[in-house]
């Protein structure tokens, strides 16, 4: 059993359902966390990432319901510039900060 759950949509955004993760393990390996893909849907997505410790949101819209199911979360983060797709307002009540993961791409849009 994985010390911390990264949930994630399935397929949304930039990477392929059940792959591409080869970057993110890298950090994530060593700590014990594993990420799982949930439907990028916001019922099934909300059962899913319901006792997840964060949430690696790649495009999927993170609103409000989504952030006042999670009973666990630490950190809501995004493969993405901005933050335009999560209610932060909602999050920051919840005392859960919202980042975006830096990575190579990120030099090019900037």
């Amino acid at each position: 059993m994985s010390k911390f759950k990264i949930v994630t949509p399935k397929g949304a955004s930039f990477t392929v359902a059940g792959g591409g993760y080869a970057f993110e393990k890298e950090a994530l390996d060593p700590i014990g966390a594993e990420i799982i893909e949930a439907p990028a849907n916001e019922a099934e997505f909300i059962a899913a990432a319901r006792t997840a410790d964060a949430i690696y949101a790649k495009g999927m819209p993170i609103s409000k319901a989504v952030i006042d199911a999670l009973e666990n979360c630490k950190v809501i983060t995004l493969g993405s510039v901005g933050v335009d797709s999560v209610d932060v307002k909602a999050a920051t009540a919840r005392g859960i900060p919202v980042d975006i993961v830096e990575n190579k791409k990120m030099d090019i849009a900037a």
